[in-house]
């Protein structure tokens, strides 16, 4: 089958918007399928081939490093009026771009989906961020003579995205509905990665729009995850936390409280690693609480596998689940789980009893002060863990995604 997979994000990107994608073409193409992918730049490279998946690279390049070279001084510190100016045109950019912040990506993505009109593809696939995706995704089905079967599949939502608005709602509001509920009629199959997204599109859009939606979870290989049993364990006990903060909606603060409390009847350290997008690092590292910046992927796994405990934060008021949740539970690791209100159904399953303890106050403190020597020591095996993410394992996710589309 000839596939063409639409994602601004791919490997070298980091984070799980980029993992997704990047593994599950591994996956098409090891099993025959010829695949390719249109991404965003982030070097000088044009078209590359990574593990036989072709990728064709387009639009400004995009490096993946907090300053640039040119924005700092020879003193080593950024030229306040160069700041001044940069900050003003960001704001600037934020008031009026559309879809979302790389609005300028979709000239290059047009103009390279016009060049593929005549390529016979089997199944195109857009993801979403960003919405540019799907919009090339719904133009291609336009131009496109050989009716090639869609999925417009989201990472994350985008009209009924309000704890992270897209784009200024106050502006667009009305033109995000119009072209999402294009593109959800359109496609011939709309993926979300929860029920809980999907349930609110349905509220959002109507059934009769939702027609063709449904959920497939996050992927994970959970061989490349699971931590075995450990002979020795030493204190202070690693804590970890990997991933991204959000102001609003997965903050730190109580979590930083709490272990802090805690770390005054257990011998711990907290490991802190991810964006901080807002939250201020000195309110994060406190006591036994130390962040330690972004990493990288691979870095990213060997410390999740390296960890004795390992922390979430649920979010506060968005629906979307993060794939390190489900990464998580691959480790077969304990994990401290903080929430407010919600808590994502696959840390709730029966079968992980005694293996996750959910946090919502500060009374809480002696019950996880009992309850990580204890989980550490029990451990699961590879093949409870296996069978408690069997939906989740990423041949089956790939699998699920060609299930009645194609044939």
């Amino acid at each position: 089958m000839k596939i063409l997979i639409i994602n601004y994000y791919f490997e070298p990107f980091v984070g799980a918007h980029a993992y997704r994608w990047s593994q599950i073409a591994k996956v098409w193409a090891a099993d025959g399928h010829e695949v390719k992918v249109i991404a965003g730049r982030v070097d000088d490279a044009r078209c590359e081939t990574r593990d036989g998946v072709t990728i064709e690279r387009i639009g400004f390049v995009r490096r993946q490093n907090a300053m640039h070279p040119s924005n700092v001084t020879s003193s080593g510190r950024p030229s306040a009026l160069r700041s001044a100016t940069i900050s003003l045109l960001k704001k600037v950019n934020r008031f009026f771009f559309w879809p979302d912040g790389l609005w300028h990506w979709l000239p290059f993505l047009l103009a390279s989906l016009f060049k593929h009109r005549h390529v016979q593809y089997d199944l195109v696939v857009s993801y979403s961020p960003t919405f540019s995706a799907h919009l090339g995704g719904l133009a291609y089905k336009k131009i496109n003579k050989a009716n090639s079967r869609w999925i417009a599949d989201y990472g994350d939502p985008f009209s009924v995205s309000i704890s992270m608005p897209p784009n200024n709602l106050k502006i667009y509001k009305f033109l995000n509905f119009c072209f999402e509920k294009k593109v959800i009629e359109s496609a011939d199959k709309v993926v979300f990665t929860n029920a809980e997204t999907l349930g609110e599109y349905v509220d959002f859009l109507g059934a009769a729009s939702c027609a063709r939606t449904t959920v497939i979870p996050h992927a994970v290989n959970v061989s490349a995850f699971f931590q075995g049993e450990r002979a020795v364990v030493q204190q202070p006990f690693n804590l970890v936390y990997v991933g991204a903060f959000h102001r609003g909606i997965r903050e730190p603060y109580f979590m930083v409280e709490f272990f802090n409390e805690l770390c005054k009847r257990l011998n711990i350290i907290v490991n802190v690693y991810g964006a901080l997008n807002g939250v201020p690092a000195s309110k994060v590292n406190v006591g036994c609480v130390r962040y330690h910046g972004l990493v990288s992927r691979d870095q990213a796994v060997e410390l999740v596998r390296g960890a004795d405990i390992l922390i979430n934060i649920e979010n506060s008021n968005c629906v979307m689940t993060p794939s390190k949740v489900v990464e998580y539970v691959a480790t077969g690791l304990p994990i401290v789980n903080f929430y407010e209100k919600d808590r994502t159904e696959l840390l709730c399953d029966e079968r992980l009893k005694g293996r996750v303890l959910h946090i919502k106050e500060l009374a809480s403190v002696d019950a996880v002060g009992e309850f990580i020597p204890k989980a550490i020591l029990e451990g699961v095996s590879l093949n409870q863990v296996e069978k408690i993410l069997s939906a989740y394992a990423l041949d089956n996710v790939a699998d699920e995604y060609l299930g009645g589309i194609c044939g």
